[in-house]
């Protein structure tokens, strides 16, 4: 903390001699010192120039002269700071770059090639410079660097780059962790932008340039720093291999760090090594009882029970079949449902209709008409009397389930309504739309209760625990947000890396799962919002996630057109479905023992699945 305060002064002071013009700046062009501002030029920017070009031939629909700008920028800031940490960092790659692009890790220390700087380059005045950088590059790297090619100029001026050299400006720097923190405790910013999570830093944000070094280097003598690594490459990448380097780096500095033995052990769990795993899980709880942690031995022995199952034969499981299709809709089927007794199924589609189906039998009971554009969800109140309907026309419907009569069409939201669920005893109703709010309705009169405005994206789903304390909220801004309904304030909030599709809660309120474009299923503690599982079987989207009623089971559907069927407690993936009818988009249980499930697809179709 000390440090940090130290380079926050330091910074304010640097901006204060920044206005007094560059003559008042720190000069030293010698490689490894560092200097405020450095030069580049004649043989320097040759192979800047050579990149540049590639890069126009590369992506050749785009505007080669924003192209080679651009790349000429980004080239010229990460050659600054190498030229300030000299032999601190590897070389700089001028290979071409993937297809998906810049914007990941830009530069890599030659001691630990897995510690990356992120390299943030404008062209401006000082007053004028915003540095955007993603949510993406904020998780993949240690710290962030921001240059400044200094402009004089108060107006946007294009940057020059025939220039035969160039003064930057090290404007400074943030660890990446502790901007995460300040996103996380609302002191920065994370904004939406074109399909992106970003922050834009000003330079009064940064800390001072010459603390970069010495930060880099307290990394690689940081235990804490290696088991956190340890953690992302486990729970966001799913390398176990590369996470097990981490924590044995860990531990070669603290031999007794019990925690890294604890994840060393799961990642060998994870990797099928039996006796690894038990060795690792065996010394944590040892250092874990001489701390007193009577809590994390208890945890590492249930990981026993478990590692001593490992590699030993399975019992055959029942396997899933489809025992009937149903032809409900004309068009895609977006969103399913079941009542609590299991009697009715309700679907809605994008042929603009709410059906009500006998699962059992396939007997249509109701077809509803009034919609005016697609149905992306639909809910069913506790006791069976009333349907609720939300639509792209941006507008929500109440429905009598007996009678089939339209009750009541609510109109506030100002964009397409994406998710429904009715509160327990089933007298108000909440809302989820692509107008970045959770809305809290009374269903007797419509009378909106509460508007929450914090999502900084589209808002997909929306979910409540049972015991009335939380509602939870998910979608395209990549955050799930846990409100507390006692003050209907957050109390807290889960970052993921992509678009967030659905959410279940668990029955007995202990986990939510959620699903994302990416493929990928993550199991959270609610109450401590852990992550504590990742599930990666999908080859695409996953659109749909449900929790079976006994707390047991996982079921997710995808755009890869398959089904798949999780432990909830272990994360096995215990089946996988592969049916026709196109892409899988709603999911529900439909028997409390979880092993009868309804899926909607993309020809209009429902599918009955059953273990048997």
């Amino acid at each position: 903390m000390y440090m940090n305060d130290y380079l926050k002064d330091k910074q304010a002071e640097f901006i204060h001699r920044l206005k007094n013009g560059l003559n008042s700046l720190l000069c030293y062009e010698r490689q490894g010192i560092y200097g405020e501002i450095k030069t580049l030029s004649g043989q320097d920017l040759n192979p800047i120039r050579q990149h540049a070009w590639d890069m126009v031939r590369k992506y050749r629909k785009a505007d080669p002269q924003v192209v080679f700008r651009n790349t000429m920028m980004g080239k010229l800031g990460e050659e600054i700071v190498k030229k300030y940490l000299g032999d601190f960092i590897g070389n700089i790659n001028y290979e071409i770059i993937p297809e998906s692009g810049d914007g990941r890790i830009d530069l890599r220390m030659s001691t630990d090639y897995s510690i990356g700087i992120q390299v943030k380059t404008r062209y401006s005045s000082p007053t004028m410079a915003q540095w955007w950088v993603s949510w993406e590059e904020i998780t993949k790297n240690q710290a962030i660097v921001c240059i400044l090619i200094y402009s004089n100029s108060q107006t946007i001026v294009k940057f020059d780059e025939f220039k035969s050299d160039y003064s930057a400006i090290i404007a400074g720097f943030l660890p990446a962790r502790l901007l995460q923190k300040r996103i996380e405790q609302k002191e920065i910013s994370l904004e939406y932008y074109q399909n992106h999570s970003i922050v834009k830093l000003q330079i009064n944000d940064l800390h001072y340039g010459d603390g970069l070094r010495n930060f880099l280097k307290g990394l690689t003598n940081n235990p804490d720093f290696y088991l956190e690594s340890g953690l992302n490459c486990a729970e966001q990448q799913e390398d176990y291999i590369s996470a097990i380097k981490n924590y044995t780096k860990a531990l070669q500095l603290k031999p007794t760090y019990a925690d890294a033995y604890h994840y060393r052990g799961i990642a060998y769990f994870k990797l099928g090594q039996k006796q690894a795993a038990i060795d690792n899980l065996l010394d944590a709880s040892d250092l874990y009882s001489k701390q007193g942690n009577i809590n994390a031995v208890q945890e590492i022995n249930v990981m026993l029970r478990d590692a001593q199952k490992i590699n030993e034969a399975l019992p055959t499981l029942p396997q899933w079949n489809c025992i009937q299709t149903i032809k409900a809709h004309s068009a895609n089927i977006f969103c399913c449902t079941i009542s609590t007794n299991g009697q009715i199924l309700v679907t809605g589609s994008k042929d603009k209709s709410v059906k009500v189906l006998n699962p059992q039998t396939g007997e249509l009971l109701h077809s509803f008409l009034g919609h005016q554009d697609h149905i992306y969800a639909v809910a069913i109140n506790p006791n069976q009397s009333l349907i609720a309907s939300g639509s792209c026309d941006n507008t929500i419907k109440l429905w009598n389930l007996k009678t089939g009569a339209l009750i009541k069409t609510i109109k506030v939201h100002s964009h397409y309504i994406t998710s429904l669920k009715f509160t327990p005893d089933g007298e108000n109703l909440i809302s989820g739309s692509w107008d970045y709010t959770v809305q809290l309705w009374k269903v007797a009169t419509g009378e909106n209760l509460r508007t929450l405005y914090k999502h900084s994206g589209e808002v997909d789903c929306v979910d409540m625990t049972s015991n009335w304390d939380f509602i939870v909220s998910s979608g395209r801004d990549k955050r799930v947000i846990i409100w507390d309904l006692r003050n209907m304030k957050i109390c807290r909030t889960l970052i993921q890396r992509s678009y967030i599709r659905s959410l279940a809660i668990s029955p007995n309120n202990q986990f939510i799962v959620t699903s994302s474009d990416d493929g990928k299923l993550f199991i959270w503690n609610l109450q401590k919002g852990q992550l504590l599982r990742t599930l990666n079987h999908h080859k695409n989207c996953v659109y749909t996630v449900a929790i079976s009623p006994d707390g047991n089971r996982i079921a997710s559907g995808s755009s890869d057109q398959t089904i798949n069927i999780w432990n909830l407690h272990t994360g096995e993936l215990i089946d996988s479905l592969n049916p026709q009818g196109g892409a899988i988009y709603s999911v529900t249980f439909i028997t409390p023992d979880g092993q009868t499930l309804a899926s909607s697809h993309g020809d209009g179709t429902i599918k009955i699945w059953q273990q048997s």
